[in-house]
């Protein structure tokens, strides 16, 4: 133990040195992902939700219902709400242009997430 601190200490000086500048590098050339990664400037709720959609893990009732938090996976609409349904198929919170069109985030895809797709997964 004691032969591996003295190791760490040893080698610290030059690793500090070399990550800073390899931090710099990848910061400058925008390969960061908290540099590049758009979305970052939404609402903490609207962002949390539009990172749900792409991981497929948003909380509709079908999923609510596998993770013991709803009774019944059934939309209001009378459909299991899945995913899918949610957001290319159901009458009541379709967004236009589907879940792709969603996943792009543009601003109809934010507005979409802070009204309809909020209020119905509010329920």
């Amino acid at each position: 133990m004691k032969l591996w601190s003295a190791i760490c200490l040893s080698v610290r000086p030059f690793i500090r040195p070399l990550h800073a500048g390899v931090a710099g590098f990848l910061h400058a050339a925008g390969l960061l992902p908290w540099t590049s990664q758009s979305g970052f400037d939404l609402p903490c709720h609207t962002w949390s939700l539009m990172n749900r959609f792409q991981a497929g893990q948003c909380p509709c009732r079908a999923n609510l219902q596998r993770w013991g938090l709803a009774q019944s996976p059934s939309c209001d609409c009378g459909q299991r709400q899945t995913m899918n349904h949610f957001v290319d198929t159901c009458p009541l919170t379709e967004f236009e242009g589907g879940l792709n069109l969603l996943l792009e985030g543009d601003d109809d895809a934010v507005i979409w997430l802070e009204s309809t797709a909020t209020a119905a997964l509010a329920k």
